[in-house]
């Protein structure tokens, strides 16, 4: 089962508001939000880790590279930084 074990963030020109996993959406596409990240600090930097259920589709969709995160502020709502998620073996 994958882990997403932790995601750092610098440099956002304002706090965050909120935080998500999208999918499922090749790289340069939007999507709807599959998973919201809770339990972070509000603030410009940091770093968040934790764990997520994930169903089989929605595990096969982020193995293959169709999940981003976003980090959506005011002065960006529709979100200032989008990370593609990729897999990494170990």
């Amino acid at each position: 089962m994958p882990q997403i074990k932790k995601k750092f963030f610098k440099r956002l020109f304002c706090n965050g508001l909120n935080m998500h996993f999208h999918g499922p959406a090749d790289p340069t596409i939007s999507a709807p939000v599959a998973i919201g990240i809770t339990g972070w600090a509000a603030a410009r930097a940091g770093t968040i880790s934790g764990t997520a259920t994930l169903t089989e589709a929605q595990e096969a969709d982020l193995l293959s590279g169709k999940w981003y995160y976003n980090i959506h502020t005011p002065f960006k709502g529709s979100g200032e930084i989008r990370g593609n998620m990729t897999t990494v073996r170990q």
